[in-house]
């Protein structure tokens, strides 16, 4: 009777695995970008980079990525930094200076674990879904 038990806790668990499973992967964010306070860049040279993603769970990951002056595009992972309404907040100090009237361009990019991908384009209005600014006014003289 107890191996009986057992098999059928064991089946029970096979069968709610994939429910469980399901339900983490739709979570995926349907929104990423800044609202309120947050700026995507703290306007200083080199700066901070800034973006919140709808959802905040195990998994998720984001990443700004950069060019300078129609350079390779170069991708560095943000850092989690907590949550604020519900959201996951992001952050990227950059490490070295830009060089002063670069051009750079920038966006983010979020994802997880199981395949979800998403994108910060400020809703188009940047072209092709990059930000495009000089340096001097984007970030300041160095």
């Amino acid at each position: 009777m107890a191996r009986l038990c057992s098999l059928r806790r064991q089946t029970l668990l096979l069968l709610a695995l994939p429910l469980i499973l399901a339900t983490t992967a739709s979570a995926f964010p349907s929104w990423i970008g800044v609202y309120g306070s947050y700026e995507r860049h703290n306007a200083v040279n080199p700066g901070a980079f800034s973006v919140l993603l709808n959802e905040d769970y195990w998994g998720l990951h984001a990443e700004v990525v950069i060019r300078v002056d129609a350079g390779s595009w170069q991708a560095y992972e943000m850092n989690y930094v907590g949550n604020v309404d519900g959201n996951s907040v992001w952050t990227r100090s950059h490490d070295a200076a830009f060089p002063t009237n670069a051009t750079v361009e920038y966006y983010f990019h979020g994802w997880d674990d199981w395949g979800g991908n998403i994108t910060d384009n400020n809703g188009g209005v940047w072209g092709r879904g990059k930000c495009l600014q000089k340096c001097s006014e984007f970030c300041g003289a160095k």
